[in-house]
Parts: structure tokens; sequence; C-alpha cells
């Protein structure tokens, strides 16, 4: 779960998802 700063509540939530996965699913976003 390291990703930008800016998206506190994403990363919060990304830490808790398999570090990888989600990241496609806010990019999309």
């Amino acid at each position: 779960g390291t990703g930008p700063v800016h998206y506190g509540v994403c990363s919060n939530y990304l830490n808790e998802i398999t570090d990888g996965e989600p990241l496609y699913v806010f990019v999309r976003r």
C-alpha cells in the first residue's frame, strides 16, 4: 500500500487490499 499521499482515503483502503490489483481500480476512475 504505497500510493500517492494526495490519495489519502484511497491509499488507506489500498493498504488493506493486495498492493497492485486495486491500482487499476482508482486509475480507471
